[in-house]
């Protein structure tokens, strides 16, 4: 089998306004996020309710330059991941994460 890579960047144009990362694409076995090591403050990643703002944090949160990582061992999805529902905020304007797919 054949594997893929893509990857996307996603920033937040206002903080407390959470971005879709907008992963349509099928056949993702993994997903790595890193928070843009260019960032100032952390960021959250988590769904639409997603939050980072100091006291308020809802989410994983990530430093500048920290990564997760989503397998499809985690999902329900018959060993694939869906992640339509993914969301990122930030504290600062203009900060984000990277996110790297590992697609059958």
């Amino acid at each position: 089998m054949a594997l893929r890579v893509n990857s996307v960047r996603k920033t937040v144009a206002t903080p407390g306004s959470p971005v879709a990362i907008n992963v349509s694409l099928k056949n993702v076995v993994m997903a790595w996020i890193t928070a843009l090591p260019t960032n100032t403050k952390p960021v959250c990643i988590g769904a639409s309710n997603v939050l980072a703002t100091p006291g308020s944090e809802n989410g994983a949160l990530l430093t500048p330059g920290a990564m997760m990582c989503i397998n499809a061992g985690m999902s329900n999805e018959g060993g694939l991941l869906d992640l339509t529902s993914l969301y990122v905020d930030a504290e600062v304007a203009n900060e984000g994460v990277s996110v790297m797919l590992l697609r059958q």
